[in-house]
């Protein structure tokens, strides 16, 4: 899978409270990315 379609289907996930922090933080490694950083930053924006 391509590191577009992962970083769509992180952003899609970011997307739905149901998604849990293990799925955030492994489709974030998939990436490339940090998991925790990844979520500070989305919630950062929510504020």
């Amino acid at each position: 899978m391509s590191r577009a379609s992962l970083l769509l289907q992180l952003w899609d996930a970011l997307q739905h409270r149901e998604t849990t922090f293990g799925q955030v933080a492994a489709l974030s490694a998939a990436c490339g990315l940090d998991g925790r950083r990844v979520l500070a930053d989305h919630f950062r924006r929510l504020s």
